[in-house]
């Protein structure tokens, strides 16, 4: 079974990230700046640079699972270790 992501304004006007695990509030500055460093390696340059993209992938793995450990339970009870990122919602609360 896939695990799905989902980014949520609640009612207090805070993100929260929700998954099949359950919901937990989101730093506005931790969640900024991992989008700002997302967009600025989000283009593609002549030579990517691995070091940097492997920094990324961890950060996004770290920020995903969190102290709940939700990405790593997923990985391990996933027969298909298939993750889907709901960022719909995100982009209607700006």
């Amino acid at each position: 079974m896939p695990l799905n992501f989902t980014f949520a304004l609640s009612q207090q006007q805070t993100f929260e990230l929700r998954c099949d695990y359950g919901s937990r509030r989101l730093d506005k500055t931790e969640l900024a700046a991992l989008i700002d460093l997302c967009e600025q390696n989000y283009y593609p340059r002549r030579t990517d640079n691995l070091d940097d993209l492997i920094q990324l992938g961890q950060r996004l793995y770290q920020w995903l699972d969190g102290n709940e450990g939700w990405l790593r339970r997923a990985l391990n009870e996933a027969d298909e270790q298939t993750i889907h990122l709901d960022l719909i919602k995100t982009s209607e609360a700006r």
